[in-house]
């Protein structure tokens, strides 16, 4: 399921020429920067997810509350 959201996000995102706003959470992280503890981080699913987010043109606008929701 997470992966066809995602390339039905990507192929909307291609027909856009306008700014436009993308929010969730996505369950997936960017960097292992991001990761604290728990289990370890598969560095392939941090690219794939970047790839896809430039893909679709999107920014990180990052978090300034906690954390952890």
């Amino acid at each position: 399921m997470k992966k066809e959201c995602f390339e039905e996000i990507k192929q909307m995102a291609s027909g856009i020429f306008m700014p436009w706003l993308l929010l969730g959470d996505y369950n997936e992280i960017l960097s292992i920067k991001e990761k604290v503890e728990g289990v370890l981080i598969d560095v392939r699913h941090c690219s794939r997810f970047e790839r896809w987010m430039q893909a679709c043109d999107l920014i990180d606008l990052g978090c300034s509350r906690s954390k952890f929701t």
